[in-house]
């Protein structure tokens, strides 16, 4: 059998009823689910995943719509205008959570 790590997610209300009615729909567990998003997330480039984790700065986000339309539209040559659009991405981007139990990460000041 295949080794496997599991992985323990806080939800929204919202997000649960939302996750349970697409593995519902698919014929999935939520486990399988979440695995394959996982294992497509990571396949991305920075930019898409910036773009997956909603990190991308508002006044960027339709520009790098664009450069990945217009990468996938050249193929490998296009990859070079989308790293440099994710490492402006990087320097702008911050993780946060409202989750219970969230720690602060990087340079984020911790919450009462």
């Amino acid at each position: 059998m295949m080794e496997r790590h599991i992985i323990k997610l806080a939800v929204t209300p919202k997000a649960k009823a939302a996750i349970e009615s697409m593995c519902d729909r698919y014929g999935m567990s939520q486990i399988e689910m979440a695995s394959r998003l996982y294992q497509w997330a990571c396949t991305q480039d920075e930019v898409v995943q910036a773009a997956i984790l909603g990190i991308l700065p508002e006044d960027v986000a339709p520009d790098v719509a664009k450069l990945v339309l217009k990468r996938m539209a050249a193929g490998e040559e296009g990859a070079k205008p989308l790293k440099q659009a994710a490492k402006k991405a990087k320097a702008g981007s911050h993780a946060t959570s409202k989750l219970p139990g969230a720690r602060p990460r990087g340079n984020e000041k911790k919450r009462d």
